[in-house]
């Protein structure tokens, strides 16, 4: 699949369309094997996910985390916060398993998520900011 590149830009505070030589870039298969933008593709997908709350996208209202209820909810437990990120990252486009995902708490409405996936492209690394 082919897509546009985005990425978060810390100054304005909101994902953007990234640029290169003053055209969008677009990442996965152009035709060819390109594995660098197929794993960016990944990731970005991934990113999306982790962003979206859940029952946010109308096209699929199962997808995203249950930010209000579970990760910033009272009384949760970081297991039970832990879990659930693990079965929707698990849920990913072309992701076979969750190596690994640590939970870190940033402020109220914040959190950091770290961890390692299994793709048909090979192990690969995450480390997203979450929340407002």
């Amino acid at each position: 699949m082919t897509d546009i590149a985005i990425e978060y830009d810390a100054v304005l505070g909101v994902f953007d369309a990234v640029y290169e030589n003053g055209d969008i870039k677009i990442v996965g298969k152009r035709g060819g094997a390109d594995v660098a933008g197929e794993k960016q593709e990944i990731l970005q997908r991934l990113r999306q996910r982790l962003q979206t709350q859940r029952g946010e996208w109308s096209f699929d209202t199962d997808v995203g985390l249950d930010y209000f209820g579970l990760i910033f909810g009272d009384n949760v437990t970081d297991e039970a916060i832990v879990a659930h990120i693990t079965a929707e990252v698990s849920r990913g486009y072309r992701i076979r398993s969750v190596l690994s995902l640590e939970f870190e708490r940033l402020d109220d409405r914040r959190a950091r998520v770290r961890g390692n996936v299994d793709t048909d492209l090979g192990t690969m690394t995450f480390d997203e900011e979450i929340g407002a």
